[in-house]
């Protein structure tokens, strides 16, 4: 029901994110923040509040973010009606696993709608129980995904953008601590990293057809402009959005 009463605020809401919880109590998962890499690198990744206490100020209003966590978010019928017509496709089914989340949010979006998170709405979630924390499998879905987003998405300035912000975060790992890609490096060492990125970019090549003929669709009825979808790096990033006042 909560999730309900937010969405029904404003008829321009097509998208309610939940707040789910690790079982210690901690936020796992408040939202989904927008970056320029579309990936961040910070535990918890572009997962809004990952690891805070209850007590962020942000957190307990209900304030607009970019997308709504996959785990237990609500989607306006209206809002999917307008998708499904453009892309014959809710969660792309091409991605299988990972950032299918903010795939979707992410046109949803582009065609005018926005969401909010609804800090009422709570759950506790299960964390990496389908591909398990730092391995290959979510390792290689996690980034593939990431990308095919980005190309479908992102206006085209915006894209060459993104290609030098990832490549400028893989290269942040060497110098700056990171839990998620120092556990995978322990898992299964650097050799093996170095295979799920190149087996990611073959698999992007695979698909990349696919994925521009989507990205004509969804760039040719897209409702918001350049400066607007500019914006959205400035107000909807993580550091942004879990700001104290």
């Amino acid at each position: 029901m909560e999730l309900v009463k937010t969405a029904e605020k404003d008829k321009n809401i097509g998208m309610v994110s939940s707040k789910a919880y690790f079982k210690e109590g901690t936020i796992q998962n408040a939202g989904l923040s927008f970056e320029k890499a579309l990936q961040i690198n910070r535990v918890g990744g572009i997962s809004i509040g990952y690891g805070l206490k209850d007590n962020n100020s942000n957190l307990k209003r209900e304030i607009e973010i970019f997308a709504p966590g996959g785990v237990a978010p609500l989607y306006k019928r209206k809002m999917l009606e307008e998708i499904f017509k453009q892309d014959k496709e809710f969660f792309d089914e091409d991605f299988f696993a990972y950032a299918e989340d903010l795939d979707l949010g992410f046109r949803g979006r582009l065609l005018g709608w926005n969401c909010f998170l609804s800090p009422n709405a709570k759950l506790i979630h299960l964390h990496s129980q389908t591909g398990i924390s730092a391995s290959p499998f979510k390792a290689f879905f996690s980034e593939r995904n990431t990308i095919l987003t980005a190309i479908k998405n992102l206006p085209t300035i915006k894209l060459i953008n993104f290609l030098f912000n990832n490549l400028r975060l893989k290269f942040s790992y060497f110098y700056k601590k990171n839990e998620s890609v120092d556990k995978l490096n322990k898992n299964i060492g650097l050799l093996n990293i170095i295979f799920i990125m190149f087996k990611v970019y073959f698999s992007i090549l695979f698909y990349l057809i696919k994925m521009l003929i989507k990205r004509y669709k969804i760039q040719a009825n897209r409702r918001v402009n350049n400066k607007e979808i500019r914006n959205w790096f400035k107000i909807f990033n993580r550091g942004e959005v879990e700001n104290e006042e």
